[in-house]
């Protein structure tokens, strides 16, 4: 049958110089070989009359020749009768010969007949004693050019499981002393310089040394002698090599023989493994070895008991189960690794699935276990604690789970297995791009990371256009839109917000961040405004926070969740600012924590790790004079807006495409982090000439640094906008009660070093007041702003200012830190709240106040 198809069928021309040129083929080795050209889907109704005419069409569909119904998808255009794809179409067909050149099978290179069994190609020698197995045609075919007997797999794990007795068989009945098997070689983790053979689950990768690994030991087991050959490196084409591409690349059999000479055995060749390769493949070999007493049979666990002589099997439950994925993440308050086992559980018939997640405590005792699975549905558990141990050692020893590194976060992310900046759909960690798989995770150096929250399921993430884009332009056009450069401020405060981390790095780690404020009356168009610049960020779909209902407790998780993003809070004014929250918001300025709550029976302050920036927005900047300070403010005025619409329609076309701007930055986040670093301080120190404010200056220094690195600086009319917008702010600081201010600086450096609250301050017992050891404070006040080079009022002209506003009432004595000191009375109704907050909340119950 498949002899007579072959007579039917030619080679074309074009067909044999691929094979030439492709694969290195001589005139000799593809006539001797006897490829064909596919049949032609326009002669394939001649070619089925043909064979019609020396067989039935029983015949000739037993013999996989002529599709059945069963050989054909729903979704093909096939007919029950047709002649199969897999010889008619484009390509080229390999024909299998016995000895004596009759062919007894064929198919197209790369597609096999469906439903038959396996077979060996032979492509052997008479004058050979050894043999290479290969794991294609082609390659057995070259190997057989350059004089060695060889034969192949049609696949590398066909003949290595139920099938290998097919390859046993045929091996035994060949006279031949050695084997060595010569599979494909391919770099498989390196997705930049050879993406097309790039395997992002690390699982996966090394299957081909697995598979030679394996038929190795089991045709060593049967007798037959047998080696695994390696490539060198320097054989590679493209990453990859098998032999027909070495035979076409020029490499002779004497190099042949030295791949074959240097070959190991399979006990050899687990020793070669090493780093990612070792861990994995071991793995599949400690699966493949494990035995249990527990067996998996009809949906079902079973352990085996034995009584006497005999051995029977005890269901233990009514279910199997799947570890899919144990995911690891960091509890941001114990700091400690949490790990959640994603786990698929089906009942005994199979038609109900249900999802666990399984924490270790699950695992600890038959009665936990019980709960867990009980809780999800019918699913019983009869075992005892050892059959549970043994069950999960199984699950363990057999399933390869992917281990899953959770973040909760998104954004920037530092961890010890991983870091680099990530969101929904793209990653970008040690200069490398990488794109997310079908399940929404990233393979960053062997670890897979798939950034989520179990703080904030629902949270909205970043999701990047990856399409160039010139989003330069985009910015004329909001400007235009808007009739003033705030716009370009806010976007570059928001680009400015994905290098946050090198900003707060900056002094030695004593660096910050500002606020970025957009006010405006109502309906003067700031919340469309924000809105539309989100999208710069892939966070479109993020909503704002409405001060006047979230909860200390919501705005924490969310300031948790958002790293090197902003988080946009809005709605201030004097009525709805709770100020409870200041500190918290304060604290984004300088990344210190900001205070929440007293633990329950401990004197321990709950403490709110701030890694997001922030973005306020409302009619009123808010009443706390310190906050102000750490701001950069723009006002949105509908008056500057101008008549025509065009550039807005702009903008909102092409909404979906801004996001690139952050993918062509993130991109080149070195770059950008060595020019911050090199020119923020000179900015910052040049403002403060101008504006003899060095807090403030340092907020604008942030955006004209990421102006500058864009070129956006001799955009007309930004600088003069900048430093306008930035001499306003120290006006408006002026004016504001200066004395706070500088305690707001105080409570800072202590928090910041550590200091204990009970060394300058001592509560009063009978009224609201506390005393405080002014000469102290203020020394280590100087002393720490003397070390970063910054000048401070005179401290008898701060004690004037602070009893002029009523902060100060008189002088008085008090036992400080376990000795008495000379003090002055302070008001506490005056003070900054957070300050408040700070001497009681933080060190109240240990002083016993």
């Amino acid at each position: 049958m498949f002899d007579k198809l072959l007579s039917l069928m030619t080679l074309s021309e074009e067909h044999r110089e691929e094979l030439k040129t492709k694969r290195g083929f001589t005139d000799e080795t593809i006539d001797k070989f006897g490829f064909k050209s596919a049949i032609h889907p326009d002669d394939a109704e001649g070619v089925k009359a043909e064979l019609l005419k020396h067989y039935t069409e029983e015949e000739l569909k037993n013999g996989k020749l002529l599709l059945s119904a069963d050989d054909i998808s729903p979704k093909s255009d096939n007919q029950p009768g047709d002649l199969t794809f897999t010889i008619v179409g484009d390509g080229i067909v390999v024909p299998f010969f016995e000895a004596d050149r009759w062919c007894t099978y064929l198919r197209r290179h790369k597609f096999g007949l469906s439903g038959t069994t396996p077979k060996v190609y032979d492509a052997t020698r008479s004058d050979g004693t050894s043999l290479v197995l290969t794991e294609g045609e082609y390659k057995a075919c070259a190997l057989h050019q350059l004089g060695y007997s060889a034969c192949a797999s049609p696949g590398i794990s066909l003949f290595g499981g139920k099938n290998f007795g097919l390859l046993e068989d045929w091996i035994l009945s060949q006279d031949i002393n050695d084997v060595y098997i010569m599979f494909d070689g391919e770099i498989k983790d390196d997705p930049i310089k050879y993406n097309k053979q790039y395997k992002p689950d690390k699982r996966v990768r090394h299957d081909t040394d697995w598979w030679a690994y394996k038929l190795a030991r089991m045709l060593d087991q049967s007798g037959i002698n047998t080696k695994v050959v390696t490539w060198p490196e320097s054989w590679l084409i493209e990453g990859k090599i098998d032999p027909d591409a070495a035979l076409a690349a020029g490499r002779t059999r004497e190099e042949f023989d030295a791949l074959l000479e240097n070959a190991y055995t399979h006990k050899e060749f687990r020793k070669s493994w090493s780093g990612e390769k070792k861990q994995v493949l071991e793995q599949k070999a400690k699966k493949e070895a494990f035995k249990s007493d527990i067996i998996q049979k009809n949906g079902q666990y079973l352990k085996k008991v034995k009584k006497g002589d005999e051995e029977y099997e005890v269901p233990i439950t009514n279910f199997t189960m799947e570890i899919v994925a144990k995911n690891s993440s960091r509890n941001e308050e114990t700091d400690r690794i949490e790990i959640v086992r994603e786990t698929i559980i089906k009942s005994q018939d199979g038609e109900y699935t249900a999802k666990l997640n399984i924490e270790p405590v699950h695992f600890t005792s038959p009665t936990e276990f019980k709960k867990a699975v009980m809780g999800i549905g019918d699913f019983q558990y009869t075992g005892d604690g050892n059959d549970l141990v043994n069950l999960v050692n199984r699950l363990f020893a057999e399933q390869e789970v992917k281990d899953c590194q959770r973040p909760i976060q998104i954004g920037r992310i530092n961890e010890d297995l991983y870091s680099g900046f990530f969101t929904d759909n793209v990653a970008f960690c040690n200069n490398e791009v990488i794109h997310s798989d079908d399940e929404g995770g990233f393979w960053v150096d062997n670890t897979y990371v798939k950034p989520s929250s179990y703080i904030i399921e629902s949270a909205p993430g970043v999701l990047l256009n990856t399409e160039q884009f010139d989003w330069k332009e985009s910015l004329d056009h909001l400007c235009g839109a808007y009739g003033s450069h705030a716009p370009r401020v806010l976007v570059l405060w928001q680009i400015a917000s994905l290098f946050s981390d090198t900003f707060f790095n900056i002094r030695g780690g004593r660096g910050s961040f500002p606020l970025m404020y957009v006010g405006g009356g109502f309906k003067s168009g700031k919340t469309t405004l924000i809105g539309i610049v989100n999208n710069y960020l892939g966070m479109g779909n993020v909503q704002q926070i409405d001060i006047a209902t979230t909860t200390k407790a919501g705005l924490d998780r969310t300031m948790k969740f958002y790293s090197s993003l902003p988080v946009w809070i809005d709605e201030l004014r004097s009525e709805t600012f709770d100020s409870n929250m200041q500190g918290m918001l304060r604290g984004a300025h300088n990344r210190s924590s900001g205070m929440k709550a007293m633990r329950t029976g401990t004197s321990q302050v709950r403490t709110t790790d701030i890694k997001c920036t922030l973005l306020l927005s409302g009619q009123e900047t808010p009443p706390d004079a310190a906050l102000n300070e750490r701001m950069v403010k723009v006002n949105i005025n509908s008056a500057d807006r101008p008549f025509s619409n065009a550039d807005f329609k702009w903008m909102t076309k092409h909404m979906d495409k801004l996001s690139y701007m952050t993918y062509d930055l993130l991109s080149k986040g070195d770059e950008i982090t060595e020019y911050i670093q090199a020119h923020y301080v000179d900015n910052s120190d040049d403002m403060n000439d101008r504006l003899e404010n060095s807090r403030v200056a340092g907020n604008y220094a942030v955006i004209m640094t990421i102006a500058e690195y864009l070129g956006m600086d001799k955009v007309e009319g930004f600088e003069d906008y900048l430093y306008q917008i930035a001499i306003d702010s120290c006006t408006e600081s002026d004016e504001r009660n200066e004395s706070n201010v500088i305690f707001f600086e105080m409570l800072d450096i202590m928090q910041e070093q550590g200091i204990h609250a009970g060394k300058y301050f001592h509560k009063r017992r009978d009224d609201d007041d506390v005393d405080v050891a002014w000469t102290k404070m203020y020394a280590k006040y100087k002393e720490t702003k003397a070390k970063r080079r910054e000048t401070v009022m005179d401290s008898r002209a701060l004690l004037n200012q602070l009893k002029d506003s009523g902060v100060v009432t008189k002088p008085s004595n008090a036992k400080v830190d376990g000795h008495p000191t000379r003090c002055w009375r302070v008001n506490t109704k005056r003070l900054p709240h957070e300050l408040v907050d700070y001497i009681e909340s933080n060190y109240g119950r240990r002083d016993g106040f």
